[in-house]
């Protein structure tokens, strides 16, 4: 807690000591002995110039009479502290009522008023330097409203803290794009590729939850599609060797006539579900391959592109973190998110300069929700081409 003085100094309002006091009504009785006067003067006298001259001067000493009344004396003494700042004014009107401690005399040509205020201290800024993010399939817990329980993955090498932070340097007092950011955030780093399904598919318990949704009895059949494609298969190769191999039109022809089309497995069967338990397996091998060098360089310009508004538009900013919301899945489902999330972004970004700028980032993102194929999205792009 920290101590605010505040003092004022004010010249002392009783008389200075060897001058005789002097009677607060003087000069209305004053005028009044000289209207006397002129109405016994001499007859040489003009008396009505006179008369005239003792009623301004009694005119003049009622205007300027003084009221000593305990009303008016404390709203002049508070009157002095309409000049201050507000965060001042409260003290001094505080002061005037008595509140503090008083000192001066006549002597000292003064009276001194103190009063001590206790202010609470502030809370200190955060120490970014000590985030950080827990162990492998805990939670990361950031203390902000609506961003609660996060889970992370910290062997995937997508470092959650740093994104957040960066988001937060840029955020203002109400926190809308931290919140926005932070759960966007966590689901770009829990992106899906062919492990994770497969590791979603033969994880335990997951034959009881379909067995509870279905109700099916005691023999129970499962059979999982899965169609990864040519894209997929190479981003489950080292990232150098993916990326040769993706720029090949050669090898991706091979890899799509190979694993282009769509495969049924029985994971209720042993050799099908060994199968996926392996694949679901490679899952410490991710942070190694072309699909993640791709999520985390895409993850960086999705952060990048919502921050550059942040500054001059932060509600822009808050509808371009939520346009993540547009990628989602793997295989084909992954890439028309992606397809649709390049056309809205290259649309926010003819209307970027506008002040309704955000309003149509809204409205881009929603179409692009509304239908599979987009067609909802191109005509919000094509209404907007035709005036940006």
């Amino acid at each position: 807690m920290t101590l605010r003085i505040e003092d004022t100094n004010e010249p002392n309002p009783e008389p200075s000591v060897g001058r005789r006091a002097r009677h607060p009504n003087a000069k209305r009785l004053r005028g009044i002995a000289e209207r006397a006067a002129c109405k016994t003067a001499p007859a040489d006298q003009d008396r009505a110039s006179c008369l005239r001259d003792a009623e301004a001067a009694l005119a003049n000493a009622k205007q300027g009479a003084k009221d000593d009344s305990e009303a008016t004396l404390t709203r002049n003494a508070s009157k002095r502290c309409d000049a201050l700042p507000d965060a001042d004014r409260q003290a001094c009107i505080a002061r005037m009522k008595g509140q503090g401690r008083t000192t001066g005399s006549v002597a000292t040509g003064g009276i001194y008023r103190e009063l001590v205020t206790p202010v609470p201290a502030q809370a200190p800024a955060p120490d970014f330097k000590h985030w950080h993010y827990s162990e492998p399939e805990a939670t990361w817990e950031y203390k902000l409203d609506g961003v609660t329980q996060i889970q992370t993955r910290a062997e995937l090498g997508l470092d959650f803290a740093s994104g957040l932070r960066s988001v937060l340097r840029h955020d203002r007092a109400a926190h809308v794009l931290t919140t926005e950011a932070a759960k966007y955030i966590a689901n770009a780093m829990a992106y899906d590729d062919v492990i994770r399904v497969a590791d979603l598919k033969t994880r335990p318990g997951r034959m009881a939850d379909i067995r509870a949704t279905m109700g099916a009895g005691a023999v129970m059949q499962v059979t999982e599609y899965m169609h990864p494609g040519a894209a997929e298969i190479a981003g489950l190769l080292p990232a150098r060797l993916g990326a040769r191999v993706a720029a090949s039109p050669r090898a991706m022809a091979r890899l799509e006539r190979w694993f282009g089309h769509g495969r049924r497995y029985r994971s209720d069967g042993l050799r099908a579900f060994a199968l996926l338990y392996a694949l679901g397996g490679l899952r410490r091998w991710r942070p190694r391959t072309l699909r993640h060098a791709q999520e985390v360089a895409h993850l960086e310009g999705w952060l990048a592109a919502a921050l550059a508004h942040a500054a001059r538009a932060p509600d822009l900013a808050v509808e371009v973190i939520r346009c993540r919301r547009l990628i989602k899945g793997y295989s084909d489902t992954h890439a028309r998110g992606l397809s649709k999330y390049d056309r809205v972004m290259a649309g926010i970004a003819r209307v970027a300069h506008r002040p309704d700028a955000a309003a149509w980032a809204r409205r881009l993102r929603e179409a692009a929700l509304q239908d599979e194929a987009g067609a909802a999205l191109d005509g919000a792009l094509a209404t907007l081409r035709s005036f940006a």
